[in-house]
């Protein structure tokens, strides 16, 4: 499989809440604290946590360390052009 690894960033549009919501490649993203904080609440969402990570982390919540590993395995699977 090949993978366009563009720089650029889309509009995704939610047909949930009908918002439109950039996507951003990793490399483009200041990875700061709130940007950690973002994701650790975004995850531990009850619908996204119980469809996602629920079984993975056995029940435990999700944390700003699990954030941490997700921006580390994305930034490495993008610079290494393995995943986006």
């Amino acid at each position: 499989m090949t993978y366009n690894f563009s720089d650029t960033s889309i509009g995704v549009h939610s047909k949930k809440t009908g918002k439109i919501y950039e996507l951003k490649c990793i490399g483009k993203v200041n990875l700061n604290d709130d940007v950690v904080n973002q994701i650790t609440n975004v995850c531990s969402e009850p619908e996204i946590y119980s469809n996602v990570f629920e079984s993975i982390l056995k029940g435990k919540s999700y944390t700003s360390d699990n954030a941490r590993y997700f921006i580390n395995l994305l930034s490495d699977g993008w610079y290494k052009k393995k995943s986006f």
